[in-house]
């Protein structure tokens, strides 16, 4: 692997096993998880996640499964997903108990809520601007999805004037053809997250390296090479919507070019300071499959 490749693809998955399409029970989600980072394939993968209300179960079977009582499961929790400002608050705190109750078993350092748009967002906004320290006090990123609406953008620039270093989420598939979102929705998503200069994740549909077509349920997914590079040259290069649209649309895996210098593709060029420096706003992206992606990349000859 070239030295630019190794950079960009540094433990880029955040485990989430136990959501669809592979929807493991939490013990086997556990333990492929420990598997895989007790393997040669750990350089791809990087946290667990898991629901807040799972953690305490999965505080019991994981002091089962390890006899060692430091050794601690880096963690990405998904949140209750916030309908109400006028609940917002007690829901929050909610989660901030069961993350507290568990430290000695996960170590978590990533937060994954889903707000509303429209008339609910200023009360959730407010609550979670109330409770943003705790966070931050922790070293828990907090990364927030929005359905793709129309105002997602309004609402993400919105949410970041209220809570400094908030981060987004973007959802790229699941297991049906209407949660794909379009190419010009992920090029959006991606110029919005570089204007603000937001942290940001993936989550779901990732599993090829490039873009292709699912003829069983009739859509194309998203590649990650082609969401990664195409989102380094936005945050770090201000490229332009249309640029990052002509990088979500490749299909050949040989436009992308790795050297140990450099990354290129269609006439742009990321250096290893580049990359690093894309990595200081990229949190990772959520999938419940790590071997697709190293298959993937085989398959390409990359690795």
């Amino acid at each position: 692997m070239t030295e630019s490749l190794s950079r960009l693809i540094n433990q880029p998955i955040d485990y989430a096993g136990l959501f669809p399409p592979a929807k493991l029970d939490l013990k086997p989600a556990l333990e492929e998880y420990r598997s895989v980072m007790e393997s040669e394939s750990a350089w791809i993968v990087n946290r667990f996640v898991i629901a807040g209300s799972q953690l305490a179960e999965g505080a019991a079977i994981w002091s089962e499964m390890s006899d060692d009582p430091d050794d601690r499961v880096p963690a990405t929790v998904i949140a209750k997903a916030l309908s109400s400002g006028a609940t917002a608050s007690e829901s929050l705190q909610y989660e901030q108990s069961l993350i507290k109750a568990q430290v000695g078993c996960f170590d978590v350092t990533g937060l994954e809520i889903k707000l509303p748009i429209g008339d609910e967002l200023a009360g959730c906004a407010g609550a979670l601007k109330k409770s943003y320290s705790w966070f931050e006090e922790r070293e828990i990123d907090v990364y927030v999805e929005f359905p793709w609406e129309d105002g997602a953008n309004e609402a993400m620039a919105e949410l970041a004037s209220v809570v400094e270093g908030v981060g987004f989420k973007a959802r790229l598939g699941g297991v049906k053809k209407e949660q794909f979102p379009s190419v010009e929705q992920v090029a959006s998503f991606i110029y919005e997250v570089a204007g603000l200069e937001s942290p940001f994740k993936f989550t779901a549909g990732l599993h090829e390296p490039v873009r292709h077509y699912d003829k069983d349920i009739d859509v194309y997914h998203h590649g990650f090479l082609n969401v990664f590079v195409a989102a380094a040259l936005a945050m770090i290069q201000n490229a332009t919507v249309a640029e990052v649209e002509q990088i979500l649309k490749i299909e050949d895996g040989k436009l992308f070019r790795f050297t140990d210098q450099t990354v290129e593709c269609l006439g742009s060029t990321l250096s290893l300071k580049d990359i690093d420096e894309w990595w200081l706003y990229f949190g990772g992206y959520g999938s419940c499959t790590y071997d697709e992606p190293i298959e993937g990349l085989k398959r390409l000859g990359l690795i």
